[in-house]
């Protein structure tokens, strides 16, 4: 996250709004087993596209869109195909924040065996100085019969 700090001459000293987006493209790998026990490898590319906000008053807001592209999986003879859009808001009037997230991966099936969704929690908390004390994501498998 960056941050831009204007100074403004006066004998009044305000805080000003800043902004900034990002443009993100990150490799995306993940190990899971579907719904016969088979182990599944998925890989592609997670595009992220966020927008970060930081008020006069210090609160901040954050807006995050991820996609994933061309990204596919094998279970020993069936392939999978990902499919996901989410957009998630993030708020805080201050340093210290937490942003817990859930997103639903569809993985459609290209062969005999079920679809399945890959859910993703995500979470983060910040303490008061502006640093991550915490972050973990989950991965969970949902069979769709």
């Amino acid at each position: 996250m960056s941050f831009v700090l204007i100074g403004i001459c006066s004998n009044q000293v305000r805080a000003q709004a800043t902004s900034t987006t990002t443009n993100t493209e990150m490799p995306f790998t993940a190990t899971l087993t579907d719904c016969n026990g088979q182990t599944v490898v998925i890989s592609g590319t997670m595009h992220m596209v966020t927008s970060f906000t930081t008020t006069a008053s210090g609160g901040t807001h954050a807006q995050i869109h991820t996609n994933y592209q061309d990204v596919s999986g094998t279970s020993g003879t069936n392939t999978y195909r990902a499919v996901s859009s989410n957009h998630h808001t993030f708020n805080s009037n201050g340093a210290q924040s937490e942003f817990t997230t859930i997103e639903d991966v569809r993985l459609i099936s290209i062969g005999p065996l079920d679809n399945l969704t890959i859910r993703v929690t995500m979470h983060t908390t910040v303490n008061a100085n502006g640093q991550a004390t915490a972050s973990f994501t989950n991965f969970e498998v949902v069979c769709n019969g």
